[in-house]
């Protein structure tokens, strides 16, 4: 049997169906920190600037944070992170 891309498989054949709830545009720095989680990235440390009692500066975890420096290393140049490009947001569910 010759060989097919998966992208010509039937249906039947698919591991996983995916249904498109919603497809909107906006800015990257509108994604919640639910969002970035749901991205895949690990929370990160980030400093607030504020002093805690201690005089230590404090820290909060961040998935955005997580999610911005993952941005910056695949999209070099005019979309980097601090370009707030528009991007598309596809949302969805398993079926």
């Amino acid at each position: 049997m010759q060989w097919k891309p998966s992208i010509f498989m039937p249906r039947w054949a698919s591991r996983i169906l995916l249904e498109i709830t919603d497809v909107r545009v906006e800015r990257l720095h509108d994604i919640s920190e639910q969002d970035a989680e749901a991205e895949g990235v690990e929370c990160i440390e980030v400093e607030t600037g504020r002093m805690d009692a201690n005089s230590c500066v404090e820290t909060i975890g961040s998935y955005i944070a997580s999610y911005a420096e993952l941005w910056d290393k695949l999209n070099k140049g005019e979309h980097s992170w601090t370009a707030n490009p528009l991007v598309w947001v596809i949302e969805f569910k398993v079926i």
